[in-house]
């Protein structure tokens, strides 16, 4: 029983199917570049969308109460860190009334403390 391979699976298991031409090469580096944006983009766009859908919600007036600035060790191994520059969280806890008194915490990071 023979067993046939797609054109693509064939070029994945290195068995062949020629060389890139052109317009595969551009399609590639495409659609890299668009992933690289959007992973580069992804908190702006993250942070716009927060700001579009938080526009129309009512504002109260809250009281902070406690302020703290952490340092924030990286959980990935130094060789496979993107860098090794210190990370901090700032963390707001602060109470507000909405009819009853609640607490809640913003927290934010930061590359100096």
């Amino acid at each position: 029983m023979g067993l046939t391979m797609t054109p693509l699976i064939t070029f994945i298991h290195g068995g062949g199917g020629g060389p890139l031409t052109g317009p595969e090469v551009k399609w590639f580096f495409l659609v890299v570049g668009a992933g690289l944006l959007v992973s580069i983009c992804w908190q702006l766009i993250d942070d716009w969308y927060k700001r579009f859908h938080g526009r129309n919600w009512p504002t109260v007036q809250a009281v902070i109460d406690i302020v703290s600035v952490t340092l924030v060790e990286s959980k990935l191994p130094s060789s496979m860190a993107v860098h090794n520059w210190p990370t901090y969280q700032a963390t707001l806890t602060y109470t507000y009334s909405n009819p009853e008194q609640q607490t809640a915490d913003y927290k934010r990071s930061f590359g100096k403390e």
